[in-house]
């Protein structure tokens, strides 16, 4: 692993190579969508390099945004020709991670993103900056907790409850939201045309993407190998029939438990009338599904009404609206237009 500068000077860098400027853009209360560009001066406290449609990056704005707080966005372009990801100054910034330093660089695709269980990932979005306190966060569960830790203008983790909140926090984690967007069901493919066609041979894209990168930047070749490595695994993961399955029955697993933990309870969110960041993520995880086309999981369940209801009230949150549907850049999917109008 490449030797980790002062964060202040990476984050420094970072700002001004990594995201093309005009997708650099200042979110605050009365700008809660990327609609006020941001062309120099002082940054906010927080940096967060994220991507439209990457659930991780949903995580945060969500988050960011339930807290209230302002932020300067950098919509990194992750997908070709540009991979803003595959940058080295992005993935130097990551690298100076506290997770970075902590876990061991992911080479095995497991169907999720969960550096618990693959390790971490160092060409992936979302990344924050905190310019207050001079650290660097990546990885979205690190990030969330970070926040909501550092920031006490909402309790999202409540004192009594952190122990059952952060269990539904590592539950939505470990969800196989990436292979269930990469591959497809071997019962019957409900991806939105955007994915189902165009994800055919992305591997082998991104690898080549990869290849180039790395020419650059030898003092990152452990890191750009790994992800060559873990993308090849992933190639091999969404191609594989059973796999699939697996990654389809362990999420319907999770929503049966997620209706069986709501019908034990009284009150719109999962512990009652306090909204906490279990419900954000269950959130995000459910809207992705949902924009797939496994929202039959529960929508066409009777048994499941209770997470429908639960769907219903997390997508109507002004904070979800914002953070999610209402932020540009997602293809349409034809499972969730009602909530994705035109901007």
């Amino acid at each position: 692993m490449t030797a980790v500068l002062e964060p202040a000077r990476l984050a420094a860098t970072a700002r001004v190579s990594v995201v093309a400027p005009e997708r650099r853009s200042l979110i605050d209360q009365a700008h809660p969508l990327p609609t006020q560009r941001f062309e120099n001066g002082e940054p906010p406290r927080f940096e967060l390099y994220h991507a439209p449609f990457s659930i991780c990056s949903n995580k945060v704005r969500l988050v960011l945004a339930e807290l209230g707080q302002n932020w300067l966005s950098h919509e990194v372009e992750i997908k070709a020709p540009e991979q803003e990801n595959y940058k080295p100054d992005y993935v130097r910034l990551r690298l100076a991670s506290d997770v970075a330093q902590r876990s061991s660089l992911s080479t095995e695709f497991t169907g999720g993103s969960s550096v618990t269980e693959s390790g971490f990932d160092a060409l992936v979005v979302p990344t924050l900056v905190d310019n207050l306190r001079d650290r660097i966060i990546a990885d979205s569960k690190n990030i969330c907790l970070y926040l909501c830790r550092e920031i006490e203008t909402a309790d999202l983790i409540p004192a009594d409850l952190e122990a059952n909140v952060l269990a539904q926090v590592e539950t939505v984690d470990a969800t196989p939201h990436v292979a269930l967007l990469y591959g497809a069901n071997p019962d019957g493919d409900l991806r939105p045309p955007a994915f189902k066609h165009g994800m055919i041979g992305v591997h082998d894209y991104k690898i080549a993407a990869l290849e180039a990168a790395r020419s650059q930047a030898p003092d990152l070749d452990t890191a750009y190998a790994a992800k060559i490595a873990k993308e090849r695994s992933a190639e091999a993961f969404v191609d594989n029939p059973a796999q699939m399955r697996a990654a389809v029955s362990g999420a319907d697993a999770q929503i049966g438990e997620l209706n069986a933990a709501l019908r034990a309870i009284e009150g719109p969110w999962l512990f009652g009338d306090r909204y906490t960041l279990a419900d954000a993520m269950w959130a995000l995880s459910l809207f992705r599904l949902e924009y797939l086309g496994y929202g039959h999981m529960w929508r066409d369940d009777v048994t499941r009404a209770a997470v429908a209801a639960y769907a219903d009230a997390a997508y109507a949150r002004p904070t979800c609206q914002t953070a999610v549907c209402l932020w540009p850049g997602t293809p349409p999917s034809q499972w969730v237009a009602h909530l994705m109008p035109s901007i």
